[in-house]
């Protein structure tokens, strides 16, 4: 069922979506002015307020600055925390050739820390999630972190002293089930779901698949063709056990429906 036709944040794609502390957040993205470090919130679906609102595009992402803009970013709420994953920068003629493997955190989604490992290094993706700059999934299971890409699923867990360990990687292929590419990943009770992404042949898809193992295994749904607009680089969260789908792409059309 769609809420709006439009939001009031201008529309975009490859941007990060979450429910955090009981509201939907949006962060960052592409809009047809070029990449935002923008951040929206509501408690509900179909009425958004500003939280961050100004654009500082190529700015460096440090401890206590404001995030850089970015794309294909993956968010994630985790004890208390809204967590970013990764993204993209521009390069030359606006081209995602720039991978980011940093991983922010922030209370609110105003002031952002990077996240650091118990060694004191820190955090970062491992390269097989940046080498191919799709947007990433995650969701949160199991006391964990699942950040999905690459056909590959990295399981990240946070610490007492909110140190990061990246302690598992599940390999798709071994799992016997290809990951699907610029979707979206949301878990409800002990299931971890996929919707929507791009095809084995590039086409944009409404795919909705299911695993109830923590990413060890998939297993498709079979869906209605009109359960939602087909699109790649969507956002998506989970809000009074609902799966809601944001935005995204159906073919070179930027999306800003609910």
């Amino acid at each position: 069922m769609r809420e709006k036709e439009a939001a009031e944040w201008q529309a975009r794609h490859n941007f990060a979506c979450v429910v955090h502390q009981g509201r939907i957040f949006v962060v960052g993205g592409r809009t047809h002015n070029g990449l935002v470090n923008d951040v929206w919130s509501s408690s509900l679906a179909n009425s958004f307020d500003s939280v961050i609102f100004e654009q500082r595009k190529g700015v460096e992402t440090t401890a206590n600055q404001v995030l850089s803009t970015r794309e294909r970013a993956l968010a994630l709420s985790f004890k208390g925390n809204l967590y970013l994953f990764g993204g993209c920068r521009d390069g030359s003629g606006g081209e995602c050739v720039m991978a980011l493997k940093e991983v922010l955190y922030s209370r609110e989604g105003e002031t952002w820390t990077r996240g650091m490992l118990q060694s004191g290094s820190p955090a970062q993706l491992p390269d097989f999630f940046v080498d191919k700059p799709y947007q990433l999934m995650g969701s949160v299971h199991d006391d964990a972190m699942l950040v999905l890409g690459a056909n590959t699923v990295a399981v990240v867990r946070v610490m007492d002293t909110e140190a990061i360990s990246i302690e598992q990687v599940y390999s798709s292929s071994q799992a016997g089930w290809q990951l699907g590419r610029a979707g979206v990943a949301l878990s409800i009770a002990s299931l971890v779901f996929t919707l929507g992404g791009e095809t084995n042949g590039g086409g944009r898809s409404n795919r909705v698949t299911f695993s109830p193992d923590g990413g060890r295994s998939w297993t498709d749904i079979p869906a209605p063709p009109l359960l939602f607009p087909p699109r790649t680089d969507l956002g998506g969260a989970v809000l009074n056990g609902r799966l809601c789908v944001f935005g995204g792409l159906a073919g070179s059309v930027a999306l800003a429906d609910v």
